[in-house]
């Protein structure tokens, strides 16, 4: 599994991390915004005001559908997670689609596309 190497104490560099992974979702065609959520926090005894915490939620472009986090409580670990699930989603097409060229390329040309 993959695993982001940054300082989780220094928010310039926690900041920098999620322009990171928000630029790369964007790439695949999906939205991350910031919210505030309550904790889930059953076993707390009932307070004047509900604890929260910053959460994130990513959404389809094209469609508008929420993929996950719809009540903000991704957490940037997770967020990363969806990223390289579906980066690798997304590479698998792309190298499929130029194995299909490149074979109709070579069924064109009447030569094998494997060079032994």
């Amino acid at each position: 599994m993959f695993k982001a190497l940054f300082d989780k104490t220094d928010i310039t560099e926690v900041r920098r991390h999620e322009d990171r992974l928000r630029k790369r979702l964007e790439r695949l065609g999906f939205h991350v915004s910031k919210g505030e959520t309550v904790k889930r926090s059953s076993h707390l005894k009932k307070l004047k005001r509900e604890p929260r915490s910053a959460g994130f939620k990513i959404t389809n472009v094209s469609t508008g559908d929420v993929e996950c986090g719809g009540k903000y409580d991704l957490t940037l670990e997770e967020v990363e997670e969806f990223w390289l699930r579906e980066y690798n989603k997304w590479n698998i097409a792309k190298w499929q689609e130029k194995r299909k060229r490149r074979e109709g390329q070579a069924r064109k040309d009447g030569k094998s596309i494997f060079l032994w």
